[in-house]
């Protein structure tokens, strides 16, 4: 589960990277499923990660594929507590 956090993290942040030289009008989201949200959130390393980076997050339900809740940060540090968060309708 590290491997692939790292791997999601680091690949989010190749593509804000883009996207912020080609169009800043886009806002780049990480789609994560309930399962790998569950088994994120249960490790520290994951905790940590999801509270002290500016992620975008769209949580998505493996069951029904329907997204069930996004989660849009600005820049800045930010508690979980603080976030902007929506269920999809």
């Amino acid at each position: 589960m590290i491997t692939e956090l790292y791997l999601a993290v680091g690949q989010y942040i190749v593509y804000q990277l883009a996207l912020s030289r080609l169009d800043q009008t886009r806002t780049l989201y990480l789609a994560v499923s309930d399962i790998a949200l569950k088994e994120l959130l249960s490790m520290p390393a994951g905790q940590f990660v999801v509270t002290e980076l500016p992620l975008n997050l769209i949580f998505v339900d493996v069951e029904s594929h329907e997204v069930t809740e996004w989660i849009a940060r600005n820049s800045t540090r930010e508690s979980l507590s603080n976030l902007q968060t929506s269920p999809y309708t």
